[in-house]
């Protein structure tokens, strides 16, 4: 996920192939790159305290 101008994203296109199976152009203005990427921090975020929690809970239930 990146955002930037037309000719910027142009430039850094083969790099961010190499580095990524999915490349998402966000628009020409700097920042919904860095906002989805906080949007998938945060969801990243919940996952890891939801399987913490899950892993207390069945280590509880072992006699």
């Amino acid at each position: 996920m990146a955002s930037g101008p037309k000719a910027a994203f142009g430039a850094a296109m083969p790099v961010l192939r190499g580095i990524s199976e999915n490349v998402y152009n966000l628009g020409e203005k700097a920042g919904p790159g860095s906002a989805m990427k906080l949007v998938n921090q945060l969801l990243a975020g919940i996952h890891i305290v939801a399987m913490g929690e899950a892993l207390t809970f069945g280590m509880s239930l072992r006699h």
